[in-house]
Order: C-alpha cells, then sequence, then structure tokens
C-alpha cells in the first residue's frame, strides 16, 4: 500500500487499515468509515464494511456509467446488493474450501478461514448480484497452495458467461477495456 501511494497515487482506507500497514500520516490522503461516499476527482467512492480479522472496508466506484464492486480482504459479504448493476466486479477467491481442509491444521489455514474468501464462497456472492451489465469478473489475492488459477477462471466463467481476470502481482487492469 505504501508503495502505491509513493507512486503518487492518493490512498484512501479505513484507520484500521492504515494503522495495520503503518502506513506514514503523509501517505494517508483521505480516512473512509462505513457507509460513506466520497467524490474523488470524477469518481464516486462508496464505502462498505468488510468482514475481517481487523476493520477492512469493500468499495463501490463509480464514473459515469460504469460502476465496479471491489472486495477483498474480506470472508463474507454482508450487504445485499442486489439492487446495483456492476460493470465489473473485483471479488477476492483467496483459496479453495476443499484444498485448506486437506492441508495441515495450521495458524494460517485456521486465520484464512476467518479472514478470507473461498472460491465457493465468491461464487455464491455472485449469485446474489445482478450481474446482468457485468463486462468483467476479476479475482483477486489468490494464496499460492490454496488456489488453482486456472480451475478458479474456469468455473466463474462458466457459471457467469462474463470475462474471467485473474489479478496477478504488479498487474495494471485497464477498466475501459472491459
Amino acid at each position: 500500500m505504501n508503495q502505491v501511494s509513493q507512486l503518487g497515487i492518493p490512498l484512501f482506507a479505513s484507520s484500521a487499515t492504515f494503522d495495520k500497514m503503518k502506513t506514514p500520516s503523509e501517505l494517508r490522503y483521505g480516512i473512509l468509515k462505513n457507509g460513506q461516499q466520497k467524490q474523488i476527482n470524477e469518481f464516486k467512492v462508496s464505502s462498505f464494511d468488510a468482514s475481517h480479522d481487523i476493520d477492512t472496508l469493500g468499495f463501490i466506484i463509480e464514473a459515469g456509467a460504469e460502476k465496479v464492486f471491489f472486495l477483498t480482504d474480506s470472508y463474507k459479504l454482508i450487504w445485499n446488493l442486489s439492487s446495483w448493476k456492476f460493470t465489473c466486479v473485483m471479488i477476492e477467491a483467496n483459496y479453495c474450501e476443499d484444498i485448506v481442509k486437506s492441508k495441515s491444521d495450521s495458524f494460517i489455514n485456521k486465520r484464512r478461514l476467518k479472514s478470507h474468501m473461498s472460491i465457493q464462497t465468491a461464487i455464491l456472492t455472485l449469485e446474489k448480484m445482478d450481474l446482468s451489465e457485468c463486462k468483467n469478473i476479476v479475482l483477486l489475492h489468490l494464496s499460492d497452495g490454496v488456489s488453482n488459477e486456472r480451475e478458479f477462471k474456469r468455473i466463474t466463467q462458466e457459471r457467469f458467461g462474463i470475462p474471467v481476470t485473474i489479478a496477478t502481482k504488479n498487474q495494471v487492469l485497464n477498466l475501459n477495456n472491459f
């Protein structure tokens, strides 16, 4: 997060996220709280509580007719968003439940179950959304050893008939191309 801000990209997050990431105050462009809306240049950003082991937020980002849903660092979505028509959905798919269950009972895997979203939960969450205007689904925050990029992409694309992108480290996504 600090690397992004040092590139001149303003950061907006909850104060808990800034504190957890030890973000210096000069890099904290704006603090958002649950349910807050903020106009940032041409973007209208609405925040909502995410379910994680620290206070994190999800975001709905609007620019003209484009509406992007963004949720990571959350193991479930507690909000009803069925009335929204998103043009892009960016959602965490950190692990596969079957793979995690087959691994040792480590602290990391126990924490993962209570702080990150499985592909199974991501699919259930997407099923509750109106995806009639969605041009792309981006799967975020896949963890090595407990996820399968090709399989996650395949099952999501087959289920919804919408192109799926797997976000990777240092990848830049041009949302205008979706």
